[in-house]
């Protein structure tokens, strides 16, 4: 999860260089899942939607109606050793 966080910031940051300032509509999705609480990635959702939104870009003053307007759909799985762990338990 931390490598996703990290991709889509390094993603925006190519952005920035000829861009404005934002306005994104952030959605993260975890299907594939199990066993962990919905809550942390509610909060990644949330937070990614401050960072992007809130942060300022430029040096310029942009109206509301000036932003760029985005969407960006993140789906988040385990990875095959964790989800098999989860399905078939060592134990």
């Amino acid at each position: 999860m931390k490598n996703l966080l990290i991709l889509f910031m390094l993603s925006l940051g190519f952005l920035t260089a000829r861009s404005q300032e934002f306005n994104v509509t952030v959605s993260v999705t975890s299907p594939m899942v199990e066993g962990t609480e919905k809550k942390i990635f509610e909060t990644l959702q949330q937070d990614l939607f401050d960072f992007v939104n809130n942060r300022q870009w430029t040096n310029y003053a942009y109206k509301p109606e000036e932003r760029i307007e985005s969407r960006e759909n993140e789906s988040c799985s385990a990875p095959a050793g964790v989800q098999s762990l989860i399905q078939h338990p060592l134990v």
